[in-house]
C-alpha cells in the first residue's frame, strides 16, 4: 500500500517521506525534550494526529495507510519561530492542496 501511494503520489508531482511518527497527547506544541526524545528514538516526525486514527482503524480490522502534513519546525530547531495555532493552520492549508490530490490520485486508480 506504501508503495502505491508513493506512486500515485510521484503521479501528481510530489515525493513522500516515510518514517517514525512520534505521537504527543493535546493541546501543546513539543517541548525541547519532547524534540530530543524524538530524535533519539529515532523518529522522523512527531506530532498529536494520526496514529490515534491509525489505532482506530487497526482495531476495527481496516487496513489503512496515514498521511502526515507536518505544519511547523520543532521547537528551538529555528531561530524565532513563533509557535501559534495560526501559523499551524496557514501551512496545514498549504499542505491539503498537494495532500487532496495524491488521495484523488489513490481513489482514481483504486
Amino acid at each position: 500500500m506504501v508503495d502505491f501511494a508513493r506512486e500515485c503520489a510521484t503521479d501528481v508531482g510530489l515525493s513522500l517521506l516515510d518514517g517514525c511518527y512520534n505521537v504527543w497527547p493535546l493541546p501543546n506544541f513539543e517541548t525541547a525534550a519532547d524534540i530530543q526524545f524524538t530524535k533519539e528514538a529515532g523518529a522522523l516526525a512527531s506530532g498529536a494526529s494520526t496514529v490515534p486514527e491509525q489505532l482506530a482503524a487497526s482495531f476495527l480490522g481496516v487496513n489503512c495507510i496515514g498521511f502526515a502534513a507536518v505544519t511547523n519546525p520543532a521547537s528551538g530547531t529555528v531561530d524565532n519561530w513563533v509557535h501559534d495555532g495560526e501559523h499551524n493552520l496557514i501551512a496545514a492549508k498549504k499542505c491539503l492542496q498537494g495532500l487532496k490530490k495524491v488521495i484523488w490520485r489513490l481513489v482514481e486508480k483504486f
